[in-house]
């Protein structure tokens, strides 16, 4: 109960954009999970800091963190915890210019996906599914398109099918993946879709409040 109420805040911390402050939640939380033998849970926590780091620009630190944490859980932690995290450090590699990584953690994480929906699903990760881990291509494939635009058609065609499947319910997540939209559509030249999904991000992330969404939204409106 302390991992899931730790990690509850941590989000809500990081969403408000208090990144230290919601790393030291994550921190603690892990701790908790981790001596309570809850492996699946420890291992989504530290994937969430290394989320974190990455948004602070820290990608080396952020892929060597997702590391340790599927270092630390192997097989054991769930597989939609695995598949997860293999997309978030998919995104590390990519942003780190390691194409060839980033594409086996995406393998990786689709493979798991297959396995995901087992009945014994953890709550916190209950929102995985296609159209979350294609997000998660998305971001991998706007790193990865700054330094070779080859990756743009699979950035977009992952991008475009999340969008369209996109559960209603998960509105501050649609931020987060429109945001990506937008800078997959900037990277390809077309400004018109990029400023709409931007602009589209700009107004779900102030009216829910998320200063993490909003930032980002404004970032890649000034593209």
């Amino acid at each position: 109960m302390a991992a899931d109420t730790g990690g509850f805040v941590g989000f809500l911390t990081y969403d408000l954009g208090m990144s230290e402050n919601a790393a030291a939640h994550y921190r603690d939380a892990a701790a908790d999970a981790r001596q309570a033998g809850d492996l699946s849970s420890c291992t989504h926590l530290i994937g969430q800091m290394s989320r974190i780091l990455a948004d602070q620009g820290y990608y080396r630190r952020a892929r060597t963190l997702s590391d340790s944490a599927l270092g630390l859980s192997g097989t054991k932690a769930h597989p939609a915890v695995r598949s997860w995290l293999h997309a978030v450090r998919a995104h590390h590699h990519a942003r780190l210019g390691n194409a060839r990584a980033s594409q086996s953690d995406l393998n990786t994480a689709w493979n798991l996906l297959e396995r995901a929906d087992d009945g014994e699903k953890p709550p916190y990760i209950g929102y995985l599914g296609p159209a979350e881990l294609g997000k998660w291509v998305g971001h991998a494939m706007v790193g990865l398109v700054q330094r070779n635009t080859s990756f743009l058609s699979t950035g977009k065609n992952a991008l475009d099918e999340a969008r369209a499947a996109w559960p209603a319910a998960m509105v501050r997540g649609s931020a987060e993946m429109l945001t990506a939209s937008a800078r997959i559509y900037a990277a390809s030249g077309d400004r018109d879709t990029a400023a709409d999904l931007a602009a589209r991000s700009v107004t779900i992330a102030t009216a829910t409040g998320s200063a993490r969404n909003l930032r980002a939204a404004l970032a890649a409106q000034a593209l």
